[in-house]
Formats: structure tokens, sequence, C-alpha cells
């Protein structure tokens, strides 16, 4: 993805809004995170409630993990999900269960624009 401090909230964006339009041109969590951070100056402690409600940026965020770590174990996985996000580690392992059973196609732009 580009820069985030070149993808600025509209005007008329609420928070969400603006998480939401980032997530839907492929934005992964930390990505979208940075962005409100800068933008918005959204607080930190905030954030893990904030991004449940966007899976394709958590499963993305998911993907970026493995793909920088391919040979780590499920175990190490649900353990950096919970530091990096900042969620418990059954919320991780939940989230690496869901990562896990979903096709890559479902939350990967990039998968979706070679699927058209």
């Amino acid at each position: 993805m580009e820069d985030y401090r070149n993808h600025p909230p509209l005007e008329s964006e609420t928070d969400l809004d603006y998480a939401r339009r980032l997530e839907s041109s492929g934005g992964e969590e930390m990505w979208i995170r940075k962005a409100l951070r800068a933008h918005r100056q959204m607080p930190l402690e905030s954030m893990s409630d904030f991004f449940e409600d966007f899976p394709d940026a958590r499963l993305r965020h998911l993907q970026l993990l493995t793909s920088l770590h391919p040979g780590r174990s499920n175990h190490s996985l649900i353990k950096k999900v919970s530091k990096s996000l900042g969620i418990s580690e059954d919320r991780a392992k939940s989230w690496v269960k869901k990562f896990e059973e979903t096709p890559q196609s479902k939350y990967d732009v990039a998968s979706e624009k070679t699927n058209d």
C-alpha cells in the first residue's frame, strides 16, 4: 500500500467512514490504524475494539504477518497477533482460526483483481 499520509480523510467523513474507505481500498489493519492516528489522533486504547468490525483489514494484517514469517507456528502467530493488535490471546486465537478458515479471495483485494 501507499504511504498512509497520502490518504487523508474527507472533511465529511467520520472515523468509521474513513476507516471503511481505507479498508475497502485494500488497507490492512495496522496501516489504517496509522492513518487514523496521523490524521484523526485516534487514541490507541480505543483501536482494539474499534477494529473488531473490520474483518477484511484484520485478516489482511494476519496475511501480512504470515507472509513476513511463513514458518511461524500457530502459537507464535497467536502471540504476535495479540501483541501487535492489543487484543487478548483468546481473541487472537479466534482471529487466527478465522484466518485459517477463510479463503484469501474473501478479503484480499489483490486476489479480487486477479479473479475478475
